[in-house]
């Protein structure tokens, strides 16, 4: 574990949620996608823990780059079929356990389906992509049949230019058409993402420029707690406050 991680007891009562964010498609945005929904929960109150099982180790690099991140971290990328029992050890300190998954769909991601509670499958907004993401799907279903009939999963239209061209258009229209889960809000293409990475950031960075993004931040972070049916614990109304709000 870090030695940034932090100790601290979960609300009383109540397990970590875990949100297992994946796709077998590079290029995606699964860490961007990790490292903002952390930071949207953390402004809602939640003790917040990410673990990276990747191993390009992009969480691990994003800790690095920077002192400001206000939640912990743990690499367990190497750690094979130990993972699910890591993270059984740290359900008890937090609200939620949020997981930067591998690009592919094999032994160790089933592993993270089967202790998850909701799986967020972010997507650039093409046919393409969408297609590559039948193999995950396809396993999200047998191990809801199998191991996990609790489990939910969602798409994240992620770095999206602008809702009224084209093929954004036939990409919502597909996963809608399949009756897929899918969030009310996108995460729109902007600079402001890959510089929080570079500086050690979140997008809500006290920067004007980053502004629009914590809005939607904070929207899709709301529809995941209600997603979870833990919005009554975490919400607006819980929101701590940052340096330069």
């Amino acid at each position: 574990m870090s030695a940034k991680a932090e100790k601290g007891e979960a609300t009383q009562g109540a397990k970590a949620k875990i949100i297992f964010v994946t796709n077998q498609k590079g290029g995606s945005g699964k860490s961007v996608s990790v490292m903002n929904l952390a930071a949207g929960l953390h402004k809602f109150g939640a003790r917040v823990m990410v673990v990276d099982i990747d191993p390009q180790n992009t969480i691990v690099s994003w800790f690095n780059n920077g002192e400001d991140i206000p939640f912990p971290y743990s690499n367990l990328a190497a750690a094979t079929d130990k993972a699910p029992r890591e993270i059984e050890k740290l359900m008890s300190s937090y609200d939620f356990i949020i997981i930067d998954g591998r690009p592919q769909v094999d032994t160790k991601v089933t592993q993270m389906l089967m202790i998850s509670d909701l799986v967020v499958i972010p997507l650039r907004p093409n046919t393409m992509d969408f297609g590559a993401t039948k193999v995950l799907v396809d396993q999200i279903h047998l191990v809801r049949e199998e191991d996990n009939p609790d489990l939910k999963f969602a798409y994240l239209l992620n770095q999206v230019a602008d809702e009224r061209r084209m093929l954004f258009t036939l990409c919502h229209d597909e996963i809608t058409e399949k009756g897929y889960p899918l969030f009310k809000t996108h995460i729109r293409m902007r600079e402001c993402y890959p510089q929080a990475y570079a500086v050690g950031a979140t997008a809500y960075a006290p920067h004007r420029a980053f502004r629009p993004a914590a809005i939607e931040v904070s929207a899709l972070t709301e529809e995941v707690v209600e997603m979870l049916g833990v919005g009554d614990r975490f919400g607006p109304s819980k929101k701590t406050k940052t340096k330069g709000e």
